[in-house]
C-alpha cells in the first residue's frame, strides 16, 4: 500500500527517487536501476532487469542466492502429530490504555485499545510455530503476553503448568520461557561486556548459581558461531548480525523450552538473515527446543515454520499447516490478500519507476 501510494506521487510529481532498502524482491519491483553496496563501495550499477538476472559481483550473487523461497525449506520435518503441546494459549486478550482520573470523576467510560482480542493457539513440543500479520495485527503483543511483559486475561498452560496471570510466572516460567527482541541494540546492555551479558542466564538459571567460567561462555558464542575473544567485547564493538547473534545465545542460554523470536531478522540484510535463520534452525534441532517465530515476511516463514497463525486486527483468524498452505491453499481472505502482496524477484521486464 505504501509503494502504490508513492508510485502515485511520483508519477504526479515526476520526482526522482532514491530507494534503499535490504530487500532484493521488493527493489526489482520498483526500481529501474539498482546499485549494490558492500563495505561501503557500490560493487554493482545496473539496470534491475540485468543486475539481477547477470550479477556480475560475487557479493550480489550472494544476497540472491540467499532471498527467501517459500519452496526452499530450512525447518525439521514436521514433529509427531502426538507430540504434547507445552503451550496452551485460551482467550488471551491485552488490553492498552491507563485510567484516565478525569475520566473517573465524570464517570464516562475509559480509552481502552485491545492489543489482542481472544488469541487460543497450541504450540507443540520441537515445533517451529510462525505467527504473520500486518504492523499493529497483535503479533509482538502476544508475545509480551507469553513472556509476562504485559498483563493480559485468559489462561495459559505451560508444561502442563496453569498459569492464570504475570503472578504466576515465576522463575522457572522465565527460565522455561525466553524472547529475542527485534533490536538488539535496546536489548543488550551497552555498558556490559559480552561475557557479562551471556553469563547473567547461567548465573540466574543454572545449578550452581555461581558466575560461569570462560569455557561455558565461549562455548555459547561457538553455538552462534562467534569466536571466544567476542566476550570481552562492547556490543557497540559487533555488527548488527553479531548482536543478534549474541541475543540468541543468550535467550538459548538456560536451555528454555520455548523460544519467542520477534521480528528478530527485520533489521538484516538477506545475507546476514540467512545465517541468523540457519542458527535458529540448528538450535531449535539440538535443543529440542519450541520456537514461535515472528515476522511480516510470510516468505520468510514458509521457509522454517511447521505451522502458521495468522493475526489480524489483534485476531487470531487462521491457523494452517505448511503443507495444507502449499496444496490445498489458506481459507481466509486476509490470508490470501497477504500472500498475494508479497513482492517476488522479477527478473526480466523493467522496474515501476524506470
Amino acid at each position: 500500500q505504501v509503494l502504490d501510494l508513492f508510485a502515485e506521487l511520483q508519477a504526479e510529481t515526476g520526482v526522482a527517487s532514491l530507494y534503499i532498502s535490504h530487500d532484493l524482491a521488493l527493489v526489482s519491483q520498483v526500481a529501474g536501476r539498482i546499485g549494490v553496496l558492500h563495505r561501503g563501495k557500490m560493487v554493482e550499477l545496473g539496470k534491475t532487469s540485468e543486475v539481477l538476472a547477470q550479477p556480475r559481483n560475487d557479493y550480489t550473487r550472494r544476497l540472491l542466492a540467499a532471498v527467501p523461497r517459500a519452496d526452499r525449506r530450512l525447518g525439521a520435518p514436521l514433529p509427531d502429530g502426538t507430540a504434547p503441546a507445552i503451550v496452551q494459549a485460551r482467550d488471551i486478550t491485552v488490553t492498552y490504555g491507563r485510567p484516565s482520573l478525569l475520566a473517573s470523576i465524570l464517570h464516562r467510560p475509559q480509552a481502552r485499545v485491545a492489543g489482542n482480542r481472544g488469541v487460543s493457539l497450541d504450540v507443540r513440543a520441537g515445533e517451529i510455530l510462525g505467527i504473520v500479520g500486518e504492523s499493529g495485527s497483535g503479533k509482538s503483543t502476544l508475545a509480551r503476553a507469553l513472556t509476562g511483559l504485559v498483563p493480559f486475561d485468559g489462561s495459559l498452560s505451560v508444561l502442563g503448568r496453569a498459569i492464570a496471570s504475570i503472578a504466576d510466572m515465576d522463575r522457572t516460567y522465565r527460565r522455561d520461557v525466553q524472547i529475542v527482541f527485534q533490536h538488539p541494540d535496546s536489548s543488550l546492555n551497552p555498558r556490559h561486556r559480552i561475557g557479562d551479558i551471556l553469563a547473567r542466564p547461567l548465573k540466574l538459571y543454572g545449578k550452581d548459581q555461581t558466575k560461569p567460567d570462560n569455557a561455558a561462555l565461549a562455548a555459547l558464542l561457538e553455538e552462534v558461531r562467534l569466536p571466544a575473544d567476542y566476550l570481552n567485547r562492547f556490543p557497540h564493538q559487533l555488527s548488527g548480525g553479531e548482536k543478534q547473534r549474541v541475543a540468541i545465545a543468550r535467550a538459548f542460554a538456560s536451555r528454555p523450552r520455548l523460544v519467542i523470536c520477534d521480528e528478530v531478522t527485520s533489521s538484516l540484510d538477506v545475507s546476514v538473515q540467512a545465517t541468523v535463520i540457519d542458527l535458529l534452525v540448528g538450535l531449535v534441532k539440538r535443543s529440542n527446543s519450541s520456537l514461535i517465530f515472528i515476522s511480516h515476511d510470510i516468505t520468510l516463514v514458509r521457509q522454517i515454520a511447521h505451522r502458521i497463525a495468522v493475526m489480524h486486527r489483534g485476531e487470531l483468524v487462521e491457523t494452517i499447516n505448511i503443507e495444507d498452505l502449499a496444496t490445498k491453499g489458506p481459507l481466509n481472505a486476509y490470508t490470501r490478500a497477504l500472500m498475494d502482496a508479497v513482492p517476488t524477484l522479477h527478473f526480466q521486464g523493467h522496474g515501476r519507476h524506470e
